[in-house]
């Protein structure tokens, strides 16, 4: 799982240098059987992870919401450097 992890990150960087957005979401992958017949995706092989490609339309209220962020500080601490 944490190798998809990071191979989900991956693909999200990847795609966001070709100016191409992303929402990675557990629940693309709510059904399967779905997802295996329209795919042709074999019954051995596990679907852990959905992945959206395309481009955000930023005038959309969604796109705009913005949450309050803690400064760096309060939540990252390094210990020993």
């Amino acid at each position: 799982m944490f190798d998809m992890g990071l191979l989900a990150q991956s693909i999200v960087l990847a795609a966001q240098d070709y100016q191409v957005d992303s929402s990675p979401a557990f629940l693309f992958v709510s059904y399967p059987g779905l997802i295996r017949a329209e795919l042709h995706i074999p019954e051995d092989l596990s679907i852990l992870i959905g992945l959206a490609l395309g481009y955000a339309d930023m005038n959309h209220q969604q796109n705009r919401y913005r949450s309050a962020r803690r400064p760096i500080e309060d939540v990252v601490h390094c210990i020993g450097l």
